[in-house]
């Protein structure tokens, strides 16, 4: 239809719809009337959703209650129980679509445990907003995690076997990082001890070279409970990580390097 309009035609996204537009004379009389009631329907659905909008009349939720209504009339059979479970996917698939979301995400792990655990809290559960997940539960998650990694550290099996130090540089979204992680055979997964942003330390006009490097993982290896449980550093073969090598072996002379 658009190769049979004229005017501004960039208007036809606004939220006056056709605004403007008008259906080029030299169309048949067929595809002009055919133009002409599917630009008045669009731009009353516009107007509608439009005002809707501004005005607050209708929400999500409310949505969703319309839909299971017009479902239970259409299949007659059709329980209150599974009305709801329709209402519950429609939601689903409404956040996912809006937020852009690929739909295997709902496959993963962690969204089905959030899942799962917000049905267990009850219905008088409510979910938190923006700057308290940013904030408040962030920070109560942090100490938690601390608490376990220093019971996870203090196991026999560590002082027992030894853990290995490994670290690489990453440049995340423009942010250039040094990654530590730690690993030992009595853990369940490897566990991240530093990630230390460079930002500042590369804005002076130096480099993450040997020197610095150092400096970061010399206190990463002493706030450990033990740090003669740390008996290999793992880096890659940069040059600077030769250097490296040398100078972390120098301060903790137990403490083997390979690449």
């Amino acid at each position: 239809m658009a190769f049979h309009l004229c005017g501004d035609t960039t208007l036809r996204d606004s939220t006056n719809g056709f605004a403007g537009i008008g259906v080029c004379a030299a169309v048949p009389s067929k595809v002009a009337g055919r133009a002409k009631v599917e630009m008045a329907t669009k731009t009353a659905n516009k107007k509608r959703k439009s005002s809707l909008s501004a005005a607050g009349q209708i929400t999500a939720s409310e949505e969703g209650d319309l839909r299971a209504e017009k479902m239970q009339a259409t299949i007659p059979h059709l329980s209150n129980k599974d009305a709801k479970k329709i209402k519950a996917d429609n939601s689903v698939s409404d956040m996912f679509d809006g937020h852009g979301w690929a739909h295997h995400v709902v496959d993963g792990h962690l969204l089905r445990a959030a899942f799962k655990d917000v049905a267990a809290a009850g219905p008088d559960y409510k979910l938190p907003c923006s700057s308290t997940l940013g904030g408040s539960i962030l920070e109560r998650q942090y100490e938690e995690d601390k608490a376990e990694d220093a019971r996870i550290l203090g196991l026999p099996g560590v002082n027992k076997y030894g853990a290995t130090l490994m670290t690489d540089g990453a440049t995340i979204q423009r942010h250039p990082l040094l990654n530590v992680v730690l690993f030992c055979v009595s853990f369940s997964a490897t566990m991240l001890r530093s990630v230390i942003d460079a930002t500042e330390h590369l804005a002076t006009g130096a480099s993450k070279d040997a020197e610095y490097i150092t400096q970061q993982i010399i206190p990463v290896i002493r706030e450990l409970p033990n740090p003669l449980a740390v008996d290999l550093i793992i880096a890659d073969g940069a040059s600077d990580m030769v250097l490296f090598r040398s100078l972390i072996s120098a301060v903790f002379p137990w403490i083997f390097s390979i690449w």
